[in-house]
């Protein structure tokens, strides 16, 4: 490994630095090197301290690197998606709200994706939008309740005659 000063380390999914490399012996030795990664300019990718070279061991030369910084995710550390279902819920129920409950469908579909779209972020650990779906569920399911009672109080003149 070099021997340069600005090296990244990556610890419990949180990534540090820059730090100098005799700070980051001073880190490896209150950690197993197998968890922790480092990186420093020059290194194609990330790797496990445990690889690394001892600092009284002879530096590798490293090629030369077009960033300045490492390129892309820290490994370990997943990218969460958010669901298209719960994004779908939550826009039908802001269109159940914008037409005043006056239109049934969206409100129904609200219901539908945001069910669909729960699910999805229950079963998939990766998948954020939770809260999303559940406030689409909430406008649908009052929207449709206005629904009903509207079409009622407009339906009981009509069945009393």
């Amino acid at each position: 490994m070099t021997t340069q000063s600005n090296w990244y380390y990556s610890l419990n999914n949180q990534q540090h630095g820059p730090v100098s490399r005799a700070e980051l012996d001073q880190i490896l030795t209150s950690h197993h090197p197998a968890e922790v990664l480092v990186w420093s300019e020059g290194m194609p990718e990330w790797v496990a301290a445990s690889k690394m070279e001892t600092a009284s061991s002879t530096p590798v030369t490293p090629y030369a690197s077009p960033h300045s910084f490492p390129v892309g995710p820290v490994p370990g550390l997943a990218r969460r998606r958010t669901s298209g279902m719960a994004i779908t819920a939550m826009v039908l129920g802001i269109i159940s709200v914008l037409s005043f409950g006056m239109l049934i469908l969206p409100q129904i579909l609200a219901v539908v994706f945001g069910h669909i779209g729960m699910s999805q972020c229950k079963n998939d650990p990766n998948m954020d939008g939770n809260g999303l779906a559940i406030a689409g569920l909430v406008m649908g399911y009052i929207f449709i309740g206005l629904f009903l009672l509207f079409f009622l109080i407009l339906m009981i003149p009509v069945l009393a005659l």
